[in-house]
């Protein structure tokens, strides 16, 4: 098997990915704009190959790099990042190359809110209502049909990034002086807590495992007023929120795939509302957390079933596990020594965060675990404690 990695070098813990493929003699290839003098060397043990080309974002180039790499090794199987940044140009790569996989003619599907939302219908999944806003005709039309407050997103994109609380006129004036050009997404706000349903189905669109996140406060806040972050994997998955889940993956008919679905359960009648899609594992360290909650090694499972399709033992949560991530200008009352002093035994990693990342995930995090969920939350609140 030929499998092409995109961007291998990021973030730094993806060359596991490459390593679990390495060890069931697959051909994996680098594919990116870094330097190869500047690869680690744990991703450059597990290459056959590295390809430059000066940016992945110049398609024409990575289309004849791909191309070049076909006439060197044959025919390439799989094609991959398991990063949201990158989802377009596999799909393209993907649909130029006949390569399995997500492709162009899905990709409005999982990219677009707009395009979501309508297949969470067909999937008979709960929505609010939504609208696409080019003009502010349309933003006004809304606002008069369903009222504040509401929130706006771009239509394309991934997160909490370019997102807006609009909660009166003034908010909507102003956000319609500031859009530009855009096309954005309007919706109803909802009040609830964010769970997530994120896994890894084998090639028959079967489950290998399931987990689901919650957060201490929503994506959107956490960036727009500077809050700090904790979130945890639970043990125990709600029922109706595994049906949901399995409804979108029905709906997509996912193979061999990481997902990440995200829902709101709305506080005034406790149910799930279907948020938005992303066909890749999530983000930060969360591979590291999956890891971490089943005693497993996801990075292998993935690649054992990409060419088994089965994983290697019973995959099954043992411990909660949970990220805090505090930020520099912050005046925490427990100190990092304090910390490890006092949680030491219960840490499993500790590091500073990419800067990318940082606004909404902290600049520091601590990930732990432990077996009892009060236990857990009193450790994440302790932790973040201000003077």
């Amino acid at each position: 098997m030929n499998f092409i990695f995109l961007s291998p070098q990021f973030p730094p813990n993806y060359y596991l990915f490459c390593e679990g493929l390495k060890k069931r003699g697959v051909n994996v290839i680098g594919l990116s704009d870094a330097p190869f003098e500047s690869l680690s060397p744990q991703l450059v043990a597990n290459l056959s190959d590295y390809y430059q080309v000066t940016s992945l974002e110049k398609y024409d180039e990575v289309y004849r790099a791909v191309a070049a790499l076909i006439h060197k090794h044959g025919r390439i199987h799989q094609i991959n990042a398991h990063n949201e940044h990158w989802l377009e140009l596999e799909a393209h790569l993907r649909t130029d190359f006949n390569i399995p996989g997500i492709n162009q003619s899905i990709l409005p599907d999982v990219k677009n809110k707009s395009d979501m939302k309508r297949r969470f219908r067909q999937a008979g999944c709960n929505v609010v209502e939504g609208a696409v806003v080019d003009h502010p005709e349309q933003a006004h039309a809304f606002v008069e049909k369903f009222g504040y407050p509401l929130v706006a997103k771009p239509d394309k994109g991934v997160g909490a990034s370019g997102t807006y609380r609009l909660t009166n006129h003034g908010d909507l004036e102003e956000f319609l002086r500031v859009k530009g050009d855009g096309t954005f997404f309007f919706e109803e706000f909802i009040e609830g807590d964010i769970y997530t349903f994120d896994g890894m189905v084998d090639y028959d669109g079967n489950p290998l495992f399931l987990m689901s996140c919650t957060y201490s406060s929503g994506v959107m806040d956490i960036v727009n007023k500077d809050l700090d972050l904790f979130y945890y994997y639970d043990r125990e998955i709600p029922e109706d929120l595994i049906t949901e889940g399995k409804k979108l993956l029905k709906e997509y008919d996912l193979r061999m795939q990481f997902f990440h679905f995200e829902f709101f359960r709305r506080y005034k009648d406790n149910k799930l509302i279907c948020l938005e899609v992303n066909m890749r594992p999530p983000g930060g360290r969360s591979m590291d957390m999956f890891n971490f909650a089943m005693d497993a090694n996801l990075y292998d499972e993935w690649a054992n079933a990409l060419c088994h399709n089965q994983p290697t033992q019973h995959l099954s949560i043992n411990h909660y596990c949970a990220y805090v991530g505090r930020k520099l200008h912050f005046n925490y009352k427990m100190h990092h020594d304090e910390i490890l002093k006092q949680y030491g035994h219960l840490i499993r990693y500790k590091g500073e965060v990419p800067q990318v990342f940082s606004r909404a995930m902290g600049h520091y995090c601590y990930i732990f675990c432990c077996h009892d969920k009060e236990e857990m939350l009193s450790i994440c609140h302790a932790m973040l404690d201000k003077h």
